[in-house]
């Protein structure tokens, strides 16, 4: 998650996902102003367990324009090292 950017295109998106988005909502077939929201498609990656996702909102030309993660976090490096350590 941490390493996409707004413009990256969607095959770099799946390449680092792993794969294609398990849902997709196509904001222009459901009657939005997708001119006023700058994005048409809403992405989402979700873990197995459901329980954590990733949203990638999607422009016309198929470019990152936002990205977010919710759910499971992962440790930083210091507390990585602690479970180590045992600490």
């Amino acid at each position: 998650m941490r390493r996409l950017r707004p413009g990256m295109t969607l095959a770099e998106v799946e390449a680092l996902l792993g794969g294609p988005a398990a849902d997709m909502l196509d904001w222009q077939a459901h009657g939005a102003p997708v001119d006023q929201m700058g994005y048409r498609w809403l992405r989402v990656w979700k873990e197995s367990d459901a329980l954590a996702r990733v949203e990638v909102q999607v422009t016309r030309d198929e470019r990152v324009m936002a990205a977010a993660g919710f759910g499971r976090q992962q440790p930083g490096p210091l507390a990585r090292l602690r479970s180590c350590l045992g600490w």
